[in-house]
């Protein structure tokens, strides 16, 4: 019975492994698709968002900013999924 125990650990153990392993891959594969194809320039525009957000001070102007960036990031992304579709 200990042994039964100690298969269904070490079972239950490697499944997480592997799924965790092909997770990791696949997050580095969408990453590099993302950066190689027309979605670099989602990318890019979040990068912007990002650094404008950490140079200005002002958190009301850092808001309205933030919103006018996802505007942008969002329009682009409707119109990058509209032209596939």
């Amino acid at each position: 019975m200990i042994i039964e125990g100690l298969n269904l650990a070490l079972f239950g153990m490697g499944a997480v492994f592997i799924f965790l392993a092909l997770l990791i891959l696949v997050t580095k594969l969408m990453s590099f698709v993302l950066r190689g194809s027309e979605g670099a320039q989602l990318v890019s525009a979040v990068t912007q968002a990002n650094s404008i957000k950490q140079n200005q001070h002002s958190s009301s102007a850092v808001k309205q900013q933030e919103v006018g960036d996802l505007k942008l990031v969002l329009a682009a992304a409707i119109k990058e999924f509209k032209n596939r579709h």
